[in-house]
């Protein structure tokens, strides 16, 4: 395994009475797609904005190569190289797709971002650059988000549920652009989903929370076939998949 570049140690977060994250140790390599699944409510989103430092954990620590981040700002934790998509499509919609790239370019000159040609090819948007963002089909409209985020020069792309409001010839789509990144760029990857025809094939190791606790950490095969696991996925995807 790869040396760890984002690292978090015990981390907890309550809102009140309510732990939503607890005690969770977790990396993100450098080089590998790390997923992280489990039901809504079990502390997914509330552990990306830990990690890219929406929030302030109640407890435990973030490290970015060896180095205490939690409690920065989130604009000085992007500029380290961590970049976060949302589950909703974030676009500039008054923006060509041109437009919109060469803004997210600007932003990151100075830290030797990717080309907006380079970008373009890979993410498939070359054929749209004129093309309103508005008027962008959903799927593409998502695309273009991780577009942008490429084009803010990370090393590592947190992803979450980048599959959500897709059809399955989307989710596809999206699998083949998550595979040719990690082909073609050095860069760690996060993923969030509930879609497991995109986490299961993408994903080199997955965590899996349940009520804010890490209940399992594995290869998707070891996943696919852990008995806790299954229980908490008893009529789900995971299931299926892991009796086929």
């Amino acid at each position: 395994m790869n040396d760890p570049m984002l690292s978090c140690r015990h981390l907890t977060k309550r809102f009140g009475g309510v732990t939503a994250l607890d005690d969770v140790d977790l990396d993100f390599p450098c080089g590998e797609i790390v997923g992280v699944i489990g039901p809504n409510g079990s502390g997914k989103s509330t552990l990306f904005n830990l990690l890219s430092c929406d929030l302030r954990p109640t407890a435990g620590e973030v490290s970015w190569d060896g180095r205490r981040i939690d409690g920065q700002a989130p604009h000085r934790v992007a500029r380290l190289g961590i970049v976060r998509t949302f589950q909703s499509a974030s676009v500039f919609p008054e923006l060509s797709v041109r437009e919109s790239l060469a803004f997210a370019h600007w932003t990151a000159r100075a830290r030797g971002a990717r080309t907006i040609r380079e970008v373009a090819a890979l993410t498939g948007l070359a054929e749209l650059m004129d093309v309103p963002c508005r008027t962008l089909p959903y799927g593409h409209q998502k695309i273009l988000g991780v577009a942008l985020g490429l084009l803010t020069a990370p090393r590592l792309l947190l992803l979450d549920e980048p599959a959500a409001g897709l059809n399955q010839t989307e989710v596809r789509r999206f699998l083949r652009l998550i595979q040719d990144i990690r082909s073609t760029q050095e860069i760690g990857i996060g993923i969030i989903d509930h879609d497991m025809g995109l986490i299961m094939p993408a994903c080199d190791r997955i965590a899996v929370l349940n009520f804010g606790h890490l209940v399992a950490l594995g290869a998707p095969a070891d996943i696919q076939s852990n008995q806790a696991v299954l229980d908490i996925y008893l009529s789900g995807d995971l299931r299926r998949d892991a009796v086929h």
